[in-house]
């Protein structure tokens, strides 16, 4: 997953095939491993039940406490495919702390500098460790 630091307080994130998986679908790129019946299909469905079906389009922002969030791409879809997060105060500020899942532990992720990016492996949590 791609993520870009565009300013001193942005981070653009544009994970592959979108933000959100399709509803009742594998995500795109992943359609060969993942099995018929995966638990992550309930996730799709449960996730209906606290988000309706309208669709995400270029310029959608939610405003939060030193924080907005833009959609800035979609997929055909309408799901993002790119997102926007500017912070009100620099991302390398000491009341930030950032971390990335990483061997099934938050390990601390070292920020990009300004027009820099770097690139996630997709995290992934064994289904046997839920519930711990």
């Amino acid at each position: 997953m791609p993520i870009e630091r565009s300013a001193d307080n942005v981070l653009v994130i544009r994970p592959a095939g979108g933000l959100l998986a399709p509803s009742g679908r594998a995500m795109p790129g992943e359609e060969s491993t993942q099995a018929a019946l995966d638990v992550r299909y309930f996730y799709q469905l449960i996730d209906g039940l606290y988000r309706d079906a309208t669709r995400f389009r270029a310029g959608d922002r939610v405003a939060l406490s030193g924080l907005v969030v833009e959609v800035t791409e979609v997929t055909d879809d309408g799901r993002p495919s790119e997102v926007a997060y500017r912070f009100d105060t620099t991302l390398d500020g000491p009341s930030r702390r950032w971390l990335q899942w990483s061997g099934g532990v938050y390990v601390p992720f070292p920020v990009p500098g300004v027009g820099n990016a770097v690139v996630l492996p997709p995290a992934t949590v064994p289904a046997s460790s839920w519930g711990r």
